[in-house]
């Protein structure tokens, strides 16, 4: 059968054919499927390839990869587009001529996977021309904010990042307090952008919710003040479209 080995391999790491789930190494992951370990390392490596699973550099462990919840969500208009153009209609009065993306994090950028323009109209961008340095966007931003440090380390190994290096720490703790991100020209100097989370049923980080546009005249304080405005906006509007693909918020206490 075509793509049985992947197929096997994809149920195991979800728990659907068996009580294995999460993460499986390599030999572990050949004894469940009944594939030899060679199989198993060339099939991981090609749904790495894909984005289908990643594979942890600590543990040497795979689970299930970025691309999965993105497949979904195209799947699923009513859940999650119509709901993202709502959320952006209501906002496009307010903001003028602003777009909205929906990002995941590949390595130490982020990928544009669907986008809306200042109309609201659903376009789908391209896979492989759409990725932009996490640290210089908002969507990026509030993705890496997301990260535990050794994560963190690991994206942006070897990455230019902006000077003084603190900067990015700054400005991730205060993405982490505010519960979005904003970006006020470190992308481009005439661009602006907030972005919040959007989470997954099993309560993992799945993307990223913004909004970009055109930089707004003003000081900085009353820039500041306008997308702290947006980022809530885009926070809720996040927390909507978690809903809509089944999350549910940790009770406080």
């Amino acid at each position: 059968m075509v793509f049985a080995r992947e197929l096997a391999l994809l149920e195991l790491l979800a728990g659907t054919a068996g009580a294995q789930g999460t993460s499986l190494g390599v030999s572990r992951a050949a004894t469940l499927a009944d594939m030899s370990k060679a199989q198993a390392s060339r099939t991981f490596a090609s749904l790495e390839a894909e984005g289908l699973v990643i594979r942890d550099p600590q543990t040497r462990e795979y689970r299930l990869g970025w691309r999965l919840p993105t497949l979904l969500i195209d799947t699923k208009p009513q859940r999650t587009l119509e709901r993202v153009q709502e959320r952006v209609a209501r906002l496009l009065p307010l903001i003028g001529g602003f777009g909205a993306s929906f990002g995941v994090l590949r390595g130490p950028d982020v990928l544009i996977v669907y986008g809306t323009n200042p109309s609201g109209v659903h376009r789908k961008l391209g896979w492989d021309h759409k990725s932009f340095p996490a640290h210089q966007t908002a969507g990026g931003r509030v993705l890496l904010a997301s990260l535990s440090q050794d994560e963190l380390d690991s994206a942006l190994s070897g990455e230019a990042l902006p000077a003084p290096a603190g900067d990015l720490t700054t400005s991730l703790a205060r993405t982490r307090e505010l519960g979005y991100a904003i970006s006020d020209g470190e992308f481009h100097r005439e661009q602006c952008g907030v972005a919040a989370l959007v989470w997954g049923e099993d309560g993992r980080v799945i993307g990223s919710l913004a909004l970009q546009g055109a930089r707004a005249e003003g000081s900085a304080q009353e820039r500041e003040a306008e997308l702290t405005r947006l980022g809530a906006e885009v926070a809720r509007a996040a927390d909507e479209l978690s809903h809509d693909l089944g999350w549910e918020r940790a009770p406080v206490g």
